[in-house]
């Protein structure tokens, strides 16, 4: 009963001494005798109106810590991700100053022999590779940007599944000979959907990256298929794996299942790919142990008949 008003009464008013024991008692008022129920009910209702004032005040006040807590991790977030990004960033485009900078003393001393036709060719390749990072480092820092304002937008169109993954595969073709990869893609049926391709690919192509980056050379397998109400995309490597403890902290921001010292990037890819199924009605989950590979199932929602799916 400690938090509950107690009123008294008494019909000896005169004598302080009577009033102050009640106090000290833990009444919070009194009434005198005969009583007035009006002013009972009077006081009553002040007690109930003062003790809901202060139920809102301690639900505000948890509320305002919450916040504040919120913004604090946000302002965390926030300057993790201007760290990341700033160093990721920084290394092309130093590598691209200091190329700029040996070439121009080449030129200076008039050394044409740095300039030779397979030279420039390596210089090209070298810049374009450079140039390709920052390049996807803004695209990423674009969407992420636009997932947390809400503004993903998605242009759906009709188109069939198992030919955009099996284009982006011959597509990849340079990126395999790099990573000392094979991969085998199973033929399947016409697979049609109304889905966005660009994000598709975005999704295809960040699974088949991270095969390459993390397959230890090994061979890779993608599948299409199609059941019953939705298509699914298999991408499945052979290499290091990952432990179960980090299968969901990898869909998060800044989350990779390796330390950033063995690989570049901002750690956003899995997470704009999830946001972009997740956008789709569709999912994605891990199947992966430490040194058995990693494969991923991906799930789109396939159209019923000639149902289309609109794009607002």
């Amino acid at each position: 009963t400690k938090k509950i008003p107690i009123l008294f009464i008494t019909a000896t008013a005169k004598d302080q001494s009577f009033l102050f024991k009640g106090y000290e008692s833990g009444a919070v008022d009194y009434f005198l005798k005969p009583l007035d129920t009006f002013a009972v009910k009077s006081k009553v209702n002040i007690f109930i109106e003062l003790f809901r004032q202060k139920l809102e005040l301690v639900e505000h006040v948890t509320k305002l810590q919450k916040t504040q807590e919120e913004l604090k991790q946000a302002v965390q977030i926030r300057d993790d991700f201007m760290s990341i990004a700033s160093h990721e960033l920084k290394t092309p485009l130093t590598s691209l100053k200091l190329q700029s900078h040996v070439r121009m003393r080449n030129l200076q001393k008039g050394d044409i022999s740095a300039f030779t036709l397979e030279r420039l060719q390596k210089m090209f390749e070298t810049d374009e590779k450079q140039l390709e990072r920052i390049t996807h480092l803004v695209d990423d820092m674009l969407d992420i940007s636009r997932i947390t304002t809400g503004k993903l937008s998605m242009s759906l169109e009709q188109f069939d599944l198992c030919k955009l993954v099996r284009d982006l595969v011959e597509r990849s073709s340079e990126q395999l000979v790099a990573a000392g990869c094979s991969i085998k893609f199973n033929s399947c049926q016409s697979t049609i959907g109304s889905w966005d391709r660009f994000r598709i690919e975005q999704v295809v192509m960040n699974l088949l990256t991270n095969a390459f980056r993390y397959g230890a050379g090994k061979p890779i397998l993608v599948q299409v298929k199609a059941l019953k109400d939705t298509a699914q995309i298999i991408v499945c490597d052979q290499g290091r794996g990952i432990a179960k403890e980090n299968h969901e902290r990898i869909f998060k921001k800044f989350e990779r299942a390796v330390s950033g010292s063995e690989i570049s990037g901002l750690g956003l890819g899995l997470y704009i790919v999830k946001q972009i199924l997740e956008a789709h009605q569709g999912s994605i989950r891990l199947e992966s142990e430490l040194g058995m590979g990693a494969t991923f199932y991906i799930e789109l929602p396939l159209l019923k008949g000639k149902e289309k799916i609109d794009a607002t």
